[in-house]
């Protein structure tokens, strides 16, 4: 995601404009990221981890999610060891 001063607000909670392209940029890509995890078929686990990684603000070991899943921005969900959503 860039660094700019609209992102820079929505990661530390303040107002921020939505119609930003910037913004809307950013959220196009972890849009994107989060269509491929929907996408990814049973058995796939190396690839379903490897999105998570990429796509949440932390992941621990042994995490089960039932797709599809639904977050607009994601780096901010942090999942511990053993979780099942």
């Amino acid at each position: 995601m860039e660094n700019n001063d609209t992102l820079k607000r929505l990661r530390e909670g303040r107002l921020y404009y939505c119609n930003d392209p910037a913004f809307i940029s950013g959220l196009n890509e972890r849009l994107m990221i989060l269509r491929e995890i929907n996408g990814s078929l049973p058995g796939e686990d190396a690839k379903k981890s490897a999105l998570y990684e990429k796509y949440f603000g932390a992941v621990g070991r042994d995490l089960y999610i039932e797709l599809p899943f639904r977050a607009s921005w994601g780096y901010n969900i942090f999942w511990g060891d053993n979780c099942y959503a």
